[in-house]
């Protein structure tokens, strides 16, 4: 048997092994930063989030919406301690939080897997486990955090959907931007983007898609309709809320003063990650293989443009409302996407080039960033 054929297949395997590998150590990773950022505020004493109380308060009584936002974060809580199943304590809304951002994870996790690779994922992964949206806010139980889960769940939906056009996925689809309404009303947000990306496609067969979309849309509709009565019939407080945000910064000066803040404090959010990239880099050549084969440069300019809609559209229009409507944009509100920007990154040519270290410093450089964050976090308490 000649040697030269076995080459390739010896290198696959070891190449399967290697990933297998890191998919573990990543998961075992991820399961230690869970339980230390959601137990640090606990043990550092740090200030409980008045989110957090506010939503226990609420959940003392059932309702389809309460003074400020829609119900489903305070139904999560109520469904807790339904039965004395849970005691409705602060340490309950910590691991609340904890799971919304364990789910985000998963998701994003298995929308890395599926479009860029399992070695990719885990890259992305790691990267978004420097976000302090989702470190130092980890205990933080609130609508951005419920968000979050139905974003991650909208954008993993929409892709299978667009891909396979199975009916299941877009009734998924539906479901998730009922629960996102259900939510937060920034969940517009996200499905704006999901339907930007709609828009950029050529479907074979453009009215069954329409049809299919018209029936994700009917989804949410159908569970959004008891809270839009509850509204109705209570003075609409959930919108009085909202739209206090809108013309709230009257002058140019206040908008574009208000922008700057916003996107600043995003940056800062995403820096730990920043740094890491730069622990990271290692230039190196493209694949000559892959660069010069043209169903993978197709695919991954597909994969590109999915991601840099969702990961890049929100904050384009956030900032679009601020500068032109006045909004007063509230620094949280990139919690629910600023995880799409890891994978938007590891899915650019440079990202590719940058991130083929090994495994051991892909993992090292993490844990080195997740203790000096761990150390600022103490510091600062």
């Amino acid at each position: 048997m000649n040697s030269r054929n076995l080459e390739p297949a010896i290198g696959d395997v070891a190449s399967r092994d290697e990933e297998a590998t890191l998919v573990r150590a990543v998961v075992g990773f991820v399961l230690v930063w869970l339980v230390l950022w959601t137990a640090l505020p606990l043990l550092g004493g740090a200030e409980i989030p008045s989110d957090n109380l506010e939503e226990l308060g609420w959940a003392t009584h059932l309702e389809w919406g309460y003074a400020k936002h829609p119900p489903l974060p305070t139904w999560l809580i109520y469904a807790c301690t339904l039965g004395r199943t849970f005691p409705a304590t602060v340490a309950m809304t910590y691991a609340l939080g904890a799971l919304q951002v364990a789910m985000m994870l998963y998701a994003a996790w298995l929308i890395g897997r599926k479009l860029l690779g399992a070695r990719d994922a885990c890259v992305a992964v790691l990267l978004i486990t420097c976000i302090t949206f989702y470190t130092n806010r980890m205990h933080f139980f609130n609508h951005n955090t419920a968000l979050l889960v139905a974003t991650a769940g909208a954008v993993y939906c929409l892709w299978n959907a667009v891909q396979t056009n199975q009916l299941r996925w877009w009734l998924a689809l539906g479901a998730c931007w009922g629960i996102g309404m259900l939510s937060k009303y920034q969940m517009v947000v996200t499905i704006a983007c999901n339907l930007a990306y709609l828009c950029t496609q050529r479907p074979a067969n453009v009215a069954a898609t329409l049809r299919r979309l018209m029936l994700a849309g009917a989804v949410s509709i159908a569970l959004c309709v008891p809270h839009l009565l509850w509204a109705f019939t209570h003075g609409s407080p959930t919108a009085h809320y909202a739209l206090k945000y809108v013309g709230a910064e009257q002058s140019l000066g206040a908008r574009l003063s208000r922008m700057l803040s916003f996107d600043a404090d995003q940056v800062a959010r995403v820096a730990p990650a920043l740094a890491l990239l730069f622990a990271w880099r290692r230039p190196s050549r493209p694949d000559g293989s892959l660069a010069g084969a043209l169903d993978y440069r197709v695919r991954r300019a597909r994969v590109r443009l999915f991601l840099a809609i969702h990961a890049w559209g929100p904050l384009v229009i956030m900032n679009s409302l601020g500068l032109l409507i006045g909004l007063q944009l509230g620094m949280h509100w990139g919690t629910a996407f600023l995880w799409l920007l890891p994978l938007w990154y590891v899915a650019t040519p440079t990202g590719q080039r940058s991130m083929r270290v090994p495994a051991s410093l892909l993992l090292t450089g993490t844990a080195l960033i997740q203790a000096l964050m761990v150390l600022v976090f103490l510091l600062t308490q």
